[in-house]
């Protein structure tokens, strides 16, 4: 089973210079699913859904 996140870009300053990274929100076998929150959310440019490097395990 393929595995998807959602994540969320925050901006942090260090020194001079801004860092940008990626806060992972939640896990899921969905892809639409996510996209639902993501566009649900005030700002969904703000917001992503990757693929997950490692497959989710079926529980059961």
């Amino acid at each position: 089973m393929m595995a998807y996140r959602l994540e969320k870009k925050t901006v942090q300053k260090k020194g001079q210079s801004l860092q940008t990274t990626w806060q992972r929100y939640a896990t899921c076998g969905s892809f639409k699913l996510l996209e639902r929150v993501r566009l649900g959310q005030e700002r969904p440019e703000h917001w992503r859904v990757v693929l997950e490097s490692v497959p989710l395990k079926k529980v059961g």
